[in-house]
């Protein structure tokens, strides 16, 4: 290899040609080449079953669906796990494959076992059966206005949506806060008696009367004529001249003369309100490859060009605009990259010579470049997981290169000018350089293992890292020598005379620097070690003691730690959830309340004149949950909506000029609502992915009436934890129905239940007719009672059931109306109904679910099973994700730890030595988790990824410290003198790796936007831990090799006692120390 890297510092052409070949094609590919995203889009290896039944009960459901499709695929490979959902008129089956199955295969056979079910109910619409897909929301447009009613403002809407669709890289745009349109035919039950008539009669006279019909073709001469028919009827004027019937006398009854024809909107009430404006919400979402921070921009232009041609009393604004984190991360990235650049030029410049320092830094440019050639050859993009990658590798992709500069300037410091001295240099670290460099690399390898949607989101990380590290790598060994082989000139260059005075400045202030350093060296540190390396056991010791202590303070709770750390965002949302059943206008009445409290918060923040504003919008939301769906993309299919669900959201500017934090103001925003009666869930969060629980426990069992009650044991166990807030489980409120059972009377006149029951669903849930496409709209045509005949227990019991001679009876006549209450909903898993409990945690009572968990699980948890025998119990969730997640990195660490061993068993061609390397890593942990606790940080996963990268640079001083005190070991010096010498030699490319790698990553732990707050723990972890690995390398690292040689020592010691020799004098290396330091 020497002769290779000889031949690059040599020719430098060629180095400039391989420098020039990576900076241009890294340039394109960032430019052009490399996509951008919030995150990376993924398939959720997740398939999704929707069946329809409407106007069907949970049970009905249940039983009618979601068994007999469990039935029908539960043993099909590649199933991992089987859970459904049965609500009120629809069925919903999840099923998650297996890791490492192709998901597009089980979908496939799924399918195929779908479709061939014939059980499934008449009523029940075709199954539908897909692959779900994460879709990132990109932004939101409000189309709103004070003066345009329902209709108007939904057609607007709709043309914008056509717009915004027509613009490039922009291919979804979801509708929000509308209802679906549906043409009603109202037939009141006077108006049946009249005509004689039936719902099935006036269903059957709609779908004979509108339709079109094609009727062939007239092969004539000069071509084919086709034949059709055309009286298909899509909107309700159309619908009233339909003819019903025709009287013996000749006259038509039309539709209009019998029935109501209502052409609007399904009666379950949906809406939104924007800043106290009815509005229609435009969800721009992202799929595929498409680039969502561009797709923002061009949605914010549009926004801004359209607002000049609307109609006066029509407002169009953006809302929970999310791509402006990608730009904000982006823009912190450059930020910090720039200014912690600029920290480690200076320190480089002051350490080591101007001209080193200058190549150096380049390497870092040349690293990040270079990266982009790799993401764009394996299509990963730059997204917000990457750019905190390319964040954290800022920190250590110049160790390898410091070394090597470091070296180079030794040689070239003692005589070996120009190539001769950069060859040498080069060539003597190259070894412990690469056997370091590829440590670092192995130690992130284990997150490309991570299986599942998780893995697809970390492979990111370690994608851009290790790239790093392998460019860093080959631009210290191949073209910085060449660039470090001149000869300093004389003479000032030209290009430098504009800036000769810094020059001159930064070379005096480096030769003061250089002679206290080493003043340092000889003064303090040279004596400090002799210390240590004379009590190196009380040293190892002390050290010891000191990981002991440090481990006690996580374990014990003194420092914070949660899986993931909770972030506060710019959106406060107040979500409610009335029981299953409420009146839309009981729910409104809360809405109202929350509303008046965000207009009085507002007045708090804003009013009297306060600047800037913190208050952007305000938004109200009835009938579903949209920041919630935003957040989670399995919500909108397991969460129906409906009028017992609603949503307030508050989205805030200006909070860190403020000094404000969005959490705080959501709770007092709570405070501001007050106690609320008869809510089945209310909740107030500012916090980023807040759809996640911190506890999420799931009950099983056979009987859904044990499960709910082992539910109800298990949230008043929790409620006795301090800390422990929002507690709720799945099952949701019990809800009021009516059961129908016949009376004997109805035998005697020929009815069966199946005719009383359809006729009644006819009457109030209604008979679809027909259903016509309208533009992009599928609208139902339904037949059913007007809604005043279909508001009360009387209606009911007065309404009229057909009999097969044709009379007329009151339902009560043939029919019993008994009163209970139903389940909401019933939710299955691994074909057994169960109940999820999930709750927060307010993290400065109680900041980690483990501790919960631990008095959980040995008490209440495991007498579950005695008490509801059968039940069963297990994490779910964030819970289920993280020990999931923990595991898999468990193991991909043990084998990263002893793949890392065997590398550094090659290089050091020693068994016994690569133990000495990784003995120091765990060390690094007490620099970081001091670190954590001077700066108030919470410890969580974000801090691991700096644990990782913090045992490459603890590995990679280590080893060049070990590497230099063997070289000098060979050559016959003293064990104790090579040690000195040796730890005297690196010292300073260990001070100028930590101090680089400190001051790189100084701007980012001092920021205070919002989005630095995410990626501050790993900079922490990092930054501190490096700075006590200083100490371990300088300090631990000698006295472990003594240790070493003691036993080696004793041990050939004893082998000559035992063989009979003579046992040859012990080497004293405390009595070298002794002599050395006099």
């Amino acid at each position: 290899m020497g002769g290779v890297l000889a031949w690059f510092a040599r020719n430098r052409v060629a180095a400039n040609l391989f420098m020039m070949m990576v900076l241009v094609s890294g340039t394109l590919a960032a430019v052009v080449g490399v996509r951008r995203e919030l995150f990376p889009v993924v398939t959720l290896d997740t398939i999704a079953i929707r069946v329809p039944y409407p106007g069907a009960t949970p049970v009905e459901v249940e039983e009618g669906i979601v068994l007999r499709i469990e039935e029908a695929i539960a043993d099909l490979d590649g199933i991992e796990t089987l859970d459904s959902m049965a609500a009120e008129g629809a069925g919903l089956v999840i099923v998650k494959a297996r890791s490492g199955y192709d998901a597009r295969r089980l979908m496939d056979d799924i399918k195929t076992r779908v479709d061939a079910l014939t059980s499934l109910p008449r009523d029940a619409e075709e199954p539908v059966v897909e692959q779900l897909t994460a879709r990132i929301h990109v932004i939101t447009v409000a189309v709103s206005s004070e003066t345009a009613d329902e209709w108007a403002l939904r057609a607007l809407a709709e043309q914008i949506r056509e717009e915004l669709l027509n613009l490039p890289g922009i291919s979804q745009v979801k509708m929000g806060g509308v209802r679906p349109y549906e043409i009603g035919i109202h037939v009141s039950e006077r108006s049946l008696e009249e005509y004689a008539l039936t719902f099935d009669d006036v269903a059957r006279a709609v779908r004979a009367s509108s339709l079109d019909v094609p009727a062939g073709a007239i092969r004539a001469g000069s071509g084919d004529i086709l034949i059709r028919t055309r009286s298909q009827a899509y909107f309700g004027r159309q619908f009233e001249d339909l003819v019903l019937l025709t009287k013996p006398d000749g006259t038509r009854v039309l539709l209009k003369d019998v029935a109501t024809v209502v052409d609007g909107f399904q009666e379950d009430e949906a809406w939104a309100r924007f800043d106290g404006r009815p509005a229609v919400m435009l969800n721009v979402l992202a799929t595929g490859h498409e680039d969502a921070p561009t797709a923002a921009d061009r949605v914010r232009r549009y926004v801004e060009e359209k607002e000049c041609v609307l109609p006066a009393g029509v407002h169009l604004d953006t809302w929970f605009d999310f791509s402006r984190y990608y730009d904000q991360r982006e823009a912190l990235m450059l930020r910090n990259g720039f200014t912690g650049l600029v920290l480690v030029f200076l320190c480089l410049a002051l350490f080591l010579h101007l001209r080193l320092a200058f190549w150096v830094a380049m390497g870092l440019l040349f690293s990040f470049v270079g990266t982009f050639v790799v993401l764009w050859y394996a299509d990963v993009s730059v997204n917000m997981i990457s750019m905190a990658a390319f964040i954290l590798v800022l920190g250590i992709v110049v160790d390898d290169a410091i070394v090597v500069s470091e070296s180079v300037h030794h040689h070239q410091s003692r005589g070996e000018h120009g190539e001769a001295g950069a060859i040498a240099g080069v060539c003597r670290v190259a070894g412990p350089v690469t056997f370091a460099v590829l440590t670092s690399v192995i130690a992130f390898l284990p997150m490309f293992g991570i299986s599942g949607v998780d893995g697809k989101f970390w492979r990111v990380i370690p994608a851009v890292i290790v790239s790093c590290l392998l460019f860093s790598l080959a631009e210290s060994l191949f073209i910085l020598p060449a660039h470090l082989s001149h000869e300093p000139s004389a003479r000032t260059p030209w290009y430098l005379m504009p800036v000769w005075p810094l020059v001159w400045c930064l070379a005096r202030a480096q030769r003061t620097v250089d002679a206290a350093l080493q003043r340092f060296i000889q003064r303090a540190y040279l004596p400090a070690l002799d210390v240590a390396l004379r009590w190196r056991y009380t040293t190892v010791g002390l050290f010891l003691a000191t990981l002991i202590v440090t481990i006690g303070l996580v374990a014990g709770g003194r420092v914070r730690s949660a899986f993931f750390p909770r972030l506060p965002g710019d959106v406060a949302t107040a979500t409610l959830e009335m029981p299953d059943g409420t009146s839309a206008a009981v729910t409104r009445r809360i809405v109202q309340r929350i509303e008046a409290a965000a207009m009085r918060l507002r007045e708090e923040l804003d009013g009297g004149g306060a600047e800037p504003k913190v208050v952007k919008h305000l938004l109200v939301v009835f009938g579903s949950h949209p920041m919630a769906e935003a957040q989670d993309a399995l919500q909108e299919e397991v969460q129906p909506g409906g009028p017992h669900l609603a949503e307030v959201s508050l989205e805030f500017q200006n909070l860190d000029r403020r000094g404000l934090s969005s959490q705080d103001i959501a709770d007092r925003w709570r405070e501001l609502v007050g106690p609320v009666p008869g809510v089945r869930q209310l909740t107030f969060d500012a916090t980023e992915g807040h759809g996640r629980e911190d506890i999420h426990l799931r009950l099983a069992g056979r009987n859904l009436e044990h499960v709910a009650a082992a539910a109800e044991d298990l949230k008043a166990e929790l409620r006795r934890f301090a800390g422990v807030y929002e507690i709720r489980d799945t099952l949701g409120s019990r809800r009021r129905e009516i059961t129908l059972r016949l009376k004997p009377a109805a035998e005697t006149l020929g009815l069966r239940v199946a005719e009383v029951a359809r006729q009644v669903r006819q009457a109030f849930y209604g008979e679809e007719a027909q259903r016509v496409q309208r533009g992009r709209h599928d609208v139902r045509v339904m037949v059913r009672y007007p809604p005043g005949q279909r508001r009360s227990i009387a209606d009911l019991e007065t309404m009229r059931i057909r009999t097969p001679t044709g009379s007329v009876v009151p339902l009560r006549e043939v029919a019993e109306i008994h009163f209970g209450e139903g389940v909401a909903t019933i939710r299955r898993s691994d074909r057994r109904r169960v109940v999820d409990v999930t709750a927060n945690l307010q993290r400065d009572v109680v900041d980690n679910a483990d501790r919960i968990m631990a008095e959980l699980q040995p008490g209440f948890l495991a007498t579950l099973a005695e008490k509801y025998p059968g039940m069963t119990w297990s994490r779910e969730g964030g819970m289920k994700d993280q020990r999931e997640l923990l595991r898999e990195l468990a193991v991909g660490f043990a084998v990263a730890l002893f793949a890392m061993y065997a590398l550094m068993a090659i290089a050091f061609k020693s068994y016994v030595q690569p133990l000495l390397v990784g003995s120091a890593i765990p060390f690094g942990f007490v620099g970081a988790v001091a670190g954590h606790l001077f700066m108030g940080q919470t410890f969580s996963i974000v801090s691991f990824l700096g644990l990782v990268a913090l045992a490459g640079v603890v590995v990679n001083d280590s080893l060049v410290l070990i590497d230099a005190i063997n070289r000098m070991a060979r050559e016959g010096m003293p064990v104790n003198e090579a040690v000195r010498v040796g730890a005297r030699q690196r010292f300073r490319a260990i001070l100028l790796t930590s101090l680089t790698t400190f001051l790189g990553l100084t701007p980012l732990m001092t920021e205070t936007s919002v989005q630095a707050r995410f990626i501050i723990p790993m900079a922490v972890a990092l930054a501190f831990g490096v700075a006590f690995a200083t100490v371990i390398t300088l300090a631990l690292v000698p006295s472990l090799y003594l240790m070493i040689e003691d036993g080696r020592a004793v041990l050939g010691w004893i082998r000559r006692v035992v063989s009979g020799k003579p046992p040859r004098p012990q080497p004293d290396h405390q009595a070298e120390a002794v002599e050395a330091a006099a």
